[in-house]
């Protein structure tokens, strides 16, 4: 018989510590922040602004490695190129993810991981 009865959500929350301090990925979060219409007269067009800070996450594939075609799952199809991330920073759909040369961009809203204070977010590739 187990000396727990029920799970102890303290103890689970230190194990995740431990888990991600040392099996993450770095990647930098670019937090927007604004954005300038810019000045068409003089040459300039719209730009947007982010916070850029290192963060770590682990990114794992959503159902199978990422191939040029979608894959099926239970909720539809998933496009070839995204990724699920697993990170205490809440990611908006105008923020923007670095991680290992490539811009990932937040394709839904974040949603609350079973462990409490984590966020997933699904990422599809931005730029190359």
């Amino acid at each position: 018989m187990s000396q727990f009865s029920r799970p102890d959500r303290n103890r689970i929350n230190v194990q995740a510590e431990q888990i991600f301090q040392y099996a993450g990925n770095t990647a930098t979060l670019r937090t927007y922040v604004s954005a300038s219409a810019g000045v068409p007269e003089a040459g300039l067009g719209d730009a947007a602004y982010y916070a850029q800070r290192t963060i770590t996450a682990q990114f794992g594939s959503n159902i199978n490695p990422p191939r040029n075609m979608e894959n099926v799952a239970a909720a539809g199809l998933i496009a070839a190129g995204m990724f699920q991330m697993v990170s205490r920073e809440r990611v908006g759909r105008q923020d923007e993810i670095i991680w290992q040369g490539s811009t990932y961009r937040a394709d839904s809203d974040p949603v609350p991981s079973v462990l409490p204070g984590w966020w997933v977010t699904i990422l599809k590739r931005g730029s190359e």
